[in-house]
């Protein structure tokens, strides 16, 4: 592989190196072991494919570390309020699960409705709750 200069764009297939990777990996283990093992090494698998992409962006595209640092921290800066906001989504969740809000919400739900339109007319509510409110965040839970 011929080196780049440094303000060079990856071609298409060398950007798709890391994805098959991880596809590729993800399939293997599920063939080989089952998805009950494919939970437990997914997040493995997607930090061995990061670790590739960096090389890959080091070695052969002259890409500085700490340019990669800085993108890094970049993007974790505009991801931390989405964190915040999941962690709390996830709290109220499994507060009403735990609780038997959402059993009894299914159970309620298909007594009213049609157990085959149940899905159906879910999906319908939430989206109009997550139109009507401007956030699909109201919705997630």
């Amino acid at each position: 592989m011929k080196t780049n200069s440094p303000n060079k764009l990856p071609s298409f297939g060398i950007s798709l190196i890391p994805i098959i990777i991880l596809l590729g990996a993800i399939v293997s283990i599920i063939v080989i072991k089952g998805a009950d093992e494919a939970l437990l090494v997914s997040k493995y698998i997607l930090l061995i494919s990061a670790f590739i992409t960096a090389i890959i962006a080091v070695k052969f595209y002259k890409c500085p570390v700490s340019r990669l640092l800085k993108g890094l921290l970049r993007s974790a800066h505009q991801v931390l309020p989405a964190i915040v906001i999941l962690f709390f989504i996830a709290t109220v969740s499994a507060t009403w699960m735990l609780s038997g809000v959402v059993p009894a919400l299914i159970d309620y739900g298909l007594e009213i409705l049609n157990p085959q339109l149940f899905l159906l007319i879910t999906c319908a509510v939430c989206s109009v709750i997550s139109v009507m409110s401007g956030s699909s965040w109201t919705t997630i839970a």
